[in-house]
């Protein structure tokens, strides 16, 4: 439900992302047209930001708290500081939008690969259950 939720919000934030940045800032227009294209850039790449909170407290419950705190620091320091490092500097203002929608899917793509290691992990485990003394 919070998945469903989470996309019809960024989506409805997303087509309406002019008049809630002129709510804030009606008088200028400049601010309204740079704020207007970083929120929906944004708005594209929010659901990804779920699946990695999720991958993230699934690695935690599921007993693997140094690939947790891995995909903990993925969205906003491990992915985030090399792109805000490489396209700033190629595209200008457009580079400073795009960096967080970049550092998200690079994010998510490493957090699901953490993800299926550990499934393959807990599967393999499952086929070969710890034998208990009697």
């Amino acid at each position: 439900m919070f998945s469903d939720v989470n996309c019809y919000g960024s989506g409805g934030v997303f087509f309406f992302a002019k008049p809630l940045i002129t709510v804030f800032r009606r008088e200028d227009a400049e601010v309204i047209r740079i704020g207007y294209l970083a929120l929906r850039l944004q708005c594209l790449t929010i659901p990804l930001a779920a699946q990695i909170t999720m991958a993230n407290m699934f690695s935690q419950t599921t007993g693997y708290p140094f690939r947790a705190s891995i995909v903990a620091l993925l969205r906003q320091g491990i992915c985030l500081i090399p792109v805000l490092l490489i396209l700033p500097p190629l595209f200008g203002l457009f580079g400073v939008q795009l960096s967080q929608p970049v550092s998200d899917v690079f994010a998510a793509c490493i957090a699901f690969l953490i993800t299926g290691g550990i499934l393959k992990e807990l599967r393999a485990r499952s086929d070969n259950p710890i034998k208990t003394e009697q």
